[in-house]
């Protein structure tokens, strides 16, 4: 069986990227499962990216960019439903829910789901949970943050319980730390 995937020249939002189309790439995985000692080339895109996170087959996305970048998995844009995000850099798009191991965030919308820990650059955060990592920068508009260190950015509401605040805008919220004052009271 030959695979008519090809790492390709994409274009979205007039950004051109390097890789592969999600909805073709989880019917390439179909396929590949279906019949695992019957497909060529190999060495194509399809298979570095499931080398490298063979975890991606598990996830409900939709219309994702993903390609390679130093072996890591470069996520561009698309949406990503639900599953576990183990590692990677995530540059931009909506994440529904699932649960964030670790990795590299530079923006996107995040809508529901467990952050395990990471680098949060920019983007906006709807709800879900914040169990550690670092903030950059960005925009917080609820949830609950367990534990982490907090940069920069603007926290519009949700639950502060432990971690560190280093720089930022409060506006409001419930703020459950007890061995810090709340940012807009020191």
């Amino acid at each position: 069986m030959q695979s008519k995937l090809q790492s390709k020249i994409i274009k979205v939002n007039n950004l051109q990227y390097n890789g592969i189309k999600m909805q073709t790439f989880k019917k390439y995985i179909t396929i590949m499962e279906k019949n695992k000692n019957d497909f060529s080339p190999k060495n194509t895109s399809v298979e570095k990216i499931l080398k490298i996170a063979p975890w991606l087959k598990d996830a409900d996305m939709t219309d994702a960019i993903i390609g390679i970048k130093s072996n890591r998995i470069v996520w561009y844009d698309g949406f990503w439903n639900n599953g576990t995000w183990k590692d990677g850099i995530w540059k931009h798009g909506v994440w529904e829910n699932g649960t964030w191991i670790r990795g590299l965030w530079e923006d996107g919308f995040w809508g529901n789901g467990t952050w395990k820990d990471g680098i949060w650059k920019r983007g906006l955060w709807e709800k879900g949970t914040w169990e550690n990592g670092t903030w950059k920068d960005g925009i917080w508009r609820g949830g609950k943050w367990k534990n982490g260190i907090w940069t920069e950015g603007l926290w519009e509401k949700g639950t502060w319980e432990d971690g560190t605040w280093k720089n930022g805008s409060w506006r409001k919220g419930k703020w459950k730390d007890k061995k810090n004052l709340r940012p807009d009271k020191r």
